[in-house]
């Protein structure tokens, strides 16, 4: 049957399209080189992002580094219509990056929640953030707040998105990121 994907994952795509755009929008250079990646083959083992993470580090200046890195993994829907959250992943050897949320979720109008999980800053995990994690980069993971049923299933179609969510998600990601 056809997986559409909408939310797993669609969604993550319209958040990196848009906060590029954003970003682009403002006329403002950024202190730091701002990259707009999407990987492939999360789901084979993440072989974009792990690509990707050590070429770079095979091939960079010594003067070169990676200062953050956000990842958008099913970031369309809520468990909660009424009341949209979204999960703030970090690792945990930097706490400035979830002050950087809460300060930034002050300008999100609600109702939204932000669900605050800590992880550690040791390679593990099921996204793309995890071969970042693994070579000590700090990174926020914007994901579901909670598993839905039609994970990875035909039902996973754009009629089930919650577009306001993924608007406050990106706007919250915004600031974070202006930060």
């Amino acid at each position: 049957g056809i997986h559409p994907g909408a939310d797993d994952n669609a969604s993550g795509i319209v958040a990196l399209l848009s906060l590029a755009k954003m970003m682009n929008a403002t006329g403002c250079t950024p202190k730091y080189t701002v990259l707009f990646c999407a990987w492939d083959g999360e789901e084979k083992g993440l072989l974009g992002s792990k690509y990707f993470v050590e070429k770079w580090f095979a091939e960079r200046a010594a003067s070169d580094s990676i200062c953050y890195y956000m990842n958008f993994d099913m970031v369309g829907r809520t468990a909660n219509p009424a009341h949209p959250a979204v999960t703030f992943a970090w690792n945990d050897n930097y706490p400035f990056i979830k002050d950087q949320c809460i300060k930034a979720a002050k300008e999100i109008p609600g109702p939204f929640e932000i669900i605050y999980d800590q992880r550690f800053g040791d390679g593990k995990g099921g996204s793309d953030y995890a071969p970042f994690s693994k070579r000590n980069i700090p990174f926020v993971a914007w994901m579901e707040d909670e598993m839905h049923p039609d994970y990875h299933k035909p039902g996973d179609t754009p009629d089930k998105i919650h577009w306001i969510k993924l608007r406050k998600t990106v706007l919250l990601a915004y600031g974070v990121l202006w930060q």
